[in-house]
């Protein structure tokens, strides 16, 4: 199970890759899971309605970690065990850690945060821009067909709603 975090999607996002074919063969095998945290994350800063439309699609085709009152004592939980260490992380990682847990994933992302919470399965040691760079994520090549969107790349999406010089995302 894969668990990708907010800012490869942000970066994603960014650099107008086509996600759909980046997450293709993770998607159709069904071994992608997702947060509310995640989604809230990434769909706030999209300013554009056809694109926040397709990312909407995507969450939902993707395993949900349901963030039930248990999964937020073990939030709870490794946030005082971490600030006992001197660790002090913002509480949306560590809910994103105890969902990935949960969910036996492993997190894909930049987020140096998530190296610092014990027993957490997590890949990335490069920029995770897109399968052109050196990110060492197993991501499709190619995507046959996916819910119709296979082919659709974010770069033929309309992007004129976006404004100038606005950086929704503080990265």
């Amino acid at each position: 199970m894969i668990f990708v975090d907010c800012c490869i999607y942000i970066r994603w996002l960014r650099d107008r890759a086509d996600i759909f074919a980046e997450l293709g063969d993770h998607l159709r095998r069904g071994d992608l899971a997702t947060c509310g945290v995640v989604r809230a994350e990434v769909l706030r800063g999209i300013v554009s309605v056809p694109v926040r439309e397709r990312m909407e699609l995507l969450f939902s085709s993707m395993h949900e970690v349901a963030m039930v009152p248990e999964l937020w004592t073990d939030v709870a939980q490794l946030a005082w065990a971490l600030d006992r260490r001197g660790e002090v992380l913002p509480l949306t990682d560590i809910a994103i850690a105890a969902c990935a847990q949960q969910a036996g994933a492993t997190v894909i992302t930049t987020d140096p945060h998530f190296a610092k919470i014990p027993g957490l399965k997590r890949s990335c040691s490069g920029r995770c821009v897109s399968k052109s760079t050196t990110c060492r994520l197993p991501l499709a090549r190619a995507v046959d067909a996916f819910a119709g969107y296979a082919r659709m790349s974010l770069t033929t999406w309309p992007w004129t709603s976006v404004r100038r010089n606005w950086r929704p995302w503080n990265l």
